[in-house]
């Protein structure tokens, strides 16, 4: 029942009960059953298999809810803090819902195909309303007879956490590396059959959006799906024969990539993000008032994330996808003996394909609380555990990953930092 449960909370994850039925906005329904979900999966929790490998990204993520409210109680703003606590406090349930429930390779299988299902389903819908204008007014930038639209300047979004286009051209994007769960090798007409169809959807859907950012997602696709240690030039290769051709064909629709309005928008965003951090380097400026210091968000997740959090805020976060990271890395090197094993290390590498799309796309938006990242590590979490052996214990120690996380810590501050002098005074 409680697996039920984290399918059901994912699907109002993406489809939004108070978008798809406004009725429905005031009585908190995905809330309700995530909170049920995580009851029932509690009383269940013995049954759970326990694996060798105890993941630190319990505490981690703990320790970065206790940094939203923190943020924002230290500058005695407690109200600011208990909302912080709140909506962070969803996210976190959806963590320890699909980490309690999802144990073996067939129930990772089951939530990445629930995911693709979403993907597909919405991006087929958001096609449909850019070539019909049915439900433009939910799926399209501008309602279908605004003079923007009529001009071909229209873009597709999905419901939601996903309402603007580059956020859905994101989570598109993931959910093409999931499909990565489900490539046989050497089954081409399978392949072509089962996997194509949702693969010319998703990518459809995700050109409709022309999102620049979504250029760049896919050339991290690419290398991370292709990138294996015997097959590092080709990877190299491919992105950047792709990423071209597909810029040259128009993908990004009308929006050039260069140094114009909306780009220097987003370099001053994050030259107010790092001066803040600079003015509050501990806690930050509180969790969701980015825009107390600038009149946009940050439009990159690391910069929302050690402006708004401080470094505190941000070891949390960065641990997080660093030891993920770290583990999914350590597992590709599992001896392959049986179709199980090769099973799991396509999962491996899907996983790993989803977190590069993520975490680029995620350096030019504003996801650093995005329910689409925490899904991904608490997979990630689920996926190391099964071959928790593979990953080297002095690795999994404090004192091995908290110093270089710190180090990434000033490393992100510092490549900010460099891209805003070296776009501003170019």
């Amino acid at each position: 029942m409680a697996i039920l449960i984290t399918c059901l909370s994912i699907v109002l994850t993406y489809f939004s009960p108070s978008d798809v039925v406004p009725s429905l906005s005031p009585y908190h329904v995905q809330l309700l059953i995530m909170l049920f979900g995580l009851a029932v999966s509690v009383a269940s929790f013995s049954h759970r298999p326990k694996r060798g490998l105890q993941s630190p990204q319990y505490l981690l993520i703990l320790g970065l809810w206790g940094a939203v409210v923190l943020s924002q109680i230290t500058k005695l703003k407690i109200r600011w803090g208990w909302e912080g606590f709140y909506v962070f406090g969803a996210v976190v349930a959806a963590y320890f819902l699909l980490q309690i429930n999802v144990f073996t390779l067939a129930r990772i299988k089951i939530i990445g195909a629930l995911l693709i299902f979403c993907g597909v389903i919405m991006g087929a819908q958001a096609a449909f309303a850019y070539h019909t204008g049915y439900l433009g007014d939910k799926l399209l930038l501008f309602p279908p007879n605004e003079l923007e639209a009529l001009l071909g300047g229209n873009r597709v979004r999905g419901y939601g956490i996903l309402h603007d286009p580059n956020d859905f051209a994101q989570f598109l994007l993931v959910c093409v590396a999931f499909l990565g769960l489900f490539w046989k090798r050497q089954h081409v007409a399978r392949n072509l059959l089962l996997l194509g169809p949702p693969a010319a959807i998703l990518t459809y859907a995700c050109y409709l959006t022309f999102s620049r950012g979504a250029l760049m997602g896919i050339g991290a696709l690419i290398f991370a799906a292709v990138y294996r240690r015997h097959r590092r030039g080709l990877s190299f290769a491919l992105v950047m024969i792709v990423v071209p051709l597909l810029y040259g064909a128009r993908f990004t629709g009308n929006r050039e990539i260069a140094i114009d309005n909306t780009t220097a928008g987003r370099l001053i965003a994050w030259g107010a993000g790092v001066s803040a951090t600079l003015r509050h380097p501990v806690f930050g400026v509180g969790f969701g008032r980015f825009t107390d210091i600038n009149d946009l968000t940050a439009h990159n997740s690391f910069v929302l994330c050690f402006t708004e959090l401080g470094f505190f805020g941000f070891f949390f976060w960065l641990a997080l996808i660093f030891i993920s990271l770290l583990g999914l890395q350590a597992v590709t090197n599992i001896e392959v003996k049986t179709t199980e094993d090769q099973d799991y290390l396509g999962a491996v590498y899907a996983l790993r394909a989803a977190f590069f799309t993520f975490l680029t796309t995620g350096w030019f938006l504003s996801r650093t609380y995005t329910e689409t990242l925490y899904i991904l590590l608490a997979l990630a979490a689920s996926l190391i555990e099964l071959r928790g052996h593979a990953v080297p214990m002095e690795k999994l120690r404090v004192d091995w990953w908290a110093p270089r996380t710190i180090a990434l810590e000033f490393l992100s501050l510092g490549a900010v930092f460099l891209m805003v002098k070296a776009k501003l005074f170019a």
